[in-house]
């Protein structure tokens, strides 16, 4: 026998399975009774992770960390016709400095105030010339002249709540954008509907039911993060796909790791009506088969 694989090194190993089942499963317990017992507003002053709106605020050292290695490839693949780049969920300015040093003409919007302040100061030391300005959640403030293309950063929509609104915020980025613009987001991810998931989304709607609160309900993949209370959404690809394609954008490229990240496109305006018509008839047929088997 090989003096790595003994007795009680196999032990040891199916000791430290269990446990990391163990861990996991009391993750989802506590995660499933705190979504289901705090309300979804007193969440949001933490989905501006990484920082955390009770406590000062310093950016600076998530500015000093630059474009990650995924966004670069991004921008040379996706953004050569791109002059203008608007950044949603820009707080700590490390994708809005790092697209306005690399010759963007960057504009940034956030939704949390104190988040945007601390923002605004830190592009002022650096003398950057993006700008960075706060708005109701999760509204999109428009120009005269629609954006080239758009960033939603820090992982923004997973920390969205809920479907529609997540689809609400894609639409009002949409109306921004000029024809063919390149959206990029990046997304905490999910293999399946595990039994995890679904138990921790179960347990908290039981709760939430039983306090009232039946608006917004916890979706499969909903999670409390374990060091913060950070509530986000990890996505299936086909979930998020369709999410966009109801938004008005085509994904054209993406990649899945224990992140994601896409590259979507703004769908002609004809291709947004066929799919809808396409939608409408899916549901009409769907209900004639109704019929037909009652």
């Amino acid at each position: 026998m090989h003096p790595l694989n003994t007795l009680g090194i196999q032990w040891l190993k199916r000791s430290q399975w269990a446990t990391l089942k163990f861990s996991s499963w009391l993750e989802a317990i506590q995660s499933g009774i705190f979504m289901g017992l705090v309300d979804d507003e007193s969440f949001q002053a933490f989905d501006t992770y990484p920082f955390d709106e009770t406590k000062p605020v310093d950016v600076s050292a998530e500015t000093e960390r630059g474009l990650e290695p995924w966004e670069r490839h991004i921008v040379r693949e996706h953004f050569t016709d791109a002059k203008s780049v608007l950044v949603v969920g820009a707080g700590g300015v490390r994708e809005l400095v790092g697209l306005n040093e690399l010759g963007y003409d960057t504009t940034g919007v956030e939704f949390g105030p104190a988040l945007c302040e601390a923002s605004r100061r830190e592009l002022t030391l650096r003398e950057s010339t993006a700008t960075i300005k706060t708005a109701t959640r999760f509204e999109v403030p428009r120009k005269t002249e629609p954006y080239d293309a758009v960033f939603v950063a820090r992982k923004f929509i997973s920390h969205v709540h809920d479907r529609t609104n997540r689809i609400a915020l894609l639409e009002a980025i949409r109306k921004s954008l000029r024809a063919d613009a390149p959206l990029v987001l990046g997304f905490y991810t999910r293999e399946r509907d595990t039994l995890a998931f679904r138990m921790q989304a179960a347990l908290a709607n039981i709760l939430r039911r039983l306090r009232g609160r039946r608006e917004f309900p916890v979706e499969v993949g909903d999670h409390l993060d374990p060091e913060s209370p950070l509530y986000h959404h990890h996505f299936v690809w086909e979930e998020l796909r369709e999410e966009l394609r109801e938004a008005g954008f085509t994904p054209v490229e993406y990649e899945l790791n224990w992140f994601g990240w896409a590259v979507a496109r703004l769908q002609p305006i004809e291709e947004r009506h066929e799919a809808k018509g396409s939608d409408a008839s899916e549901a009409m047929d769907h209900e004639q088969e109704l019929v037909e088997s009652s």
